[in-house]
């Protein structure tokens, strides 16, 4: 499974976990090699043993990532109606995983 919000987080698995990821920038340092500097990459940040789990860690960490309060509750909503939405579609695959 691999689910990828508009805020830079994203949702994969292996076999036993989820596991939360974060978007980031390679930025140039010591070790950094000068063809990686500016790509995209996803770093770890949590391992979870439920989908529930992980999807509030990416709510909590959205809250101590955003200084101002009406930034933190227009992150929140924005992260709620994006699992809503994913949330019906599951919905809607299983049903009709089910009829076939």
């Amino acid at each position: 499974m691999n689910i990828e919000f508009k805020n830079g987080y994203k949702v994969v698995t292996d076999s036993l976990q989820f596991i939360v990821q974060k978007r980031k920038v390679v930025q140039a340092g010591v070790k950094t090699k000068s063809e990686n500097i500016g790509n995209v990459v996803f770093e770890n940040i949590a391992y979870c043993s439920t989908l529930d789990f992980a999807l509030k860690t990416i709510g909590q960490k959205l809250v101590l990532d955003i200084d101002g309060l009406q930034d933190i509750k227009i992150a929140l909503n924005s992260l709620e109606k994006e699992i809503t939405a994913m949330t019906k579609l599951l919905q809607v695959e299983v049903k009709f995983n089910d009829e076939n």
